[in-house]
Formats: structure tokens, sequence, C-alpha cells
């Protein structure tokens, strides 16, 4: 168990270390406040991602490491049946981003040039459920 922390803790640093590392290369490509649209962009996309999927994936897995060894047909329709909530949930909240963009983006950040990257983030966010 030790040595799985070891190897979870060494991937999220490595991870956090190069997020670091591609977040300074994308502000100095992009200037400042183009980058500060992108960085919005993509906070509202992992923010939504958690919202859109409710914990569905954490309580899959927890679900299917207690049922696995009992009933495998079980576990395969669970994963079958939690990739769809997840894919549907991202789905719906993805085309409520995509209706009320240019509300979103102009009554919650006041900025009317939002609006194309929520709609990115839409697509990003289905791509990712």
């Amino acid at each position: 168990m030790a040595l799985g922390s070891a190897w979870v803790l060494t991937g999220n640093g490595l991870a956090r270390i190069l997020t670091l590392a591609g977040s300074v290369i994308v502000a100095r490509a992009l200037g400042k406040e183009i980058f500060g649209e992108y960085s919005l962009a993509i906070n509202t996309l992992n923010l939504l991602a958690e919202a859109a999927t409710f914990g569905a994936g954490t309580a899959g897995a927890k679900y299917i490491s207690e049922t696995l060894s009992k009933d495998k047909i079980k576990v395969a329709q669970s994963i079958v049946c939690s990739c769809l909530v997840t894919f549907l949930l991202a789905l719906i909240v993805a085309v409520t981003l995509i209706v009320g963009g240019d509300q979103i983006a102009n009554s919650i950040f006041l900025n009317s040039n939002i609006a194309p990257c929520l709609n990115a983030v839409a697509l990003g966010l289905v791509a990712a459920g």
C-alpha cells in the first residue's frame, strides 16, 4: 500500500509541476489578457466537469472495487451505466452552457468576450465527460 501511495504522490506532484510549466509557456505565448481568458475557461471547465459528474467516478470506483470479486457481470453493467450517466450529465451541462453562454458571460463574468471561451469549454466538457 505504501508503494502505491508513493506512486500516486509522485504522479500528482509531477502533474502539478508540468501544469505549472505549461501555464508559464502558454502565458508567455498569449499575453496577459488572453491568458486570463484562457485561465478562466480552463478553470470553468474543471469546475463544471466536477459538477457534471457529481462524483460518479469516485463512487463507481468504490462500488467496482467492492463488487469485482463477487459478480463480474454486475461490475460490467455498472461501468457501462456509470459512463452513460456521466456522459449524459456532461452533455446536459454543456448544452446549458452553450445556450446560456452569452448570458453567463455578461452577468457572471461581466465580459462578453468570454462567451466564445465558454462555448469551447462546453465542447471540452463533453469530451472530458
